[in-house]
């Protein structure tokens, strides 16, 4: 929590990792065959708040949407 942009630039290469995995997995076995998930954000319960979603999950999952 030291340094937000640390964590910002890593959850964006993650995202990134996920979306190119998926669209490996759909090029390969073809989109109708996948069933994408990612319950990482919603992992958490209420081990972080509201506030900290909002800045830390959320914009990683709409950019995964």
């Amino acid at each position: 929590m030291t340094k937000p942009d640390v964590v910002h630039q890593i959850l964006d290469k993650l995202s990134d990792m996920f979306i190119n995995a998926i669209d490996y997995f759909a090029d390969k076995y073809g989109p109708k065959n996948l069933l994408p998930f990612d319950g990482g954000p919603s992992e958490s319960n209420t081990m972080i708040s509201s506030k900290m979603f909002e800045e830390f999950a959320y914009p990683y999952v709409k950019k995964n949407t």
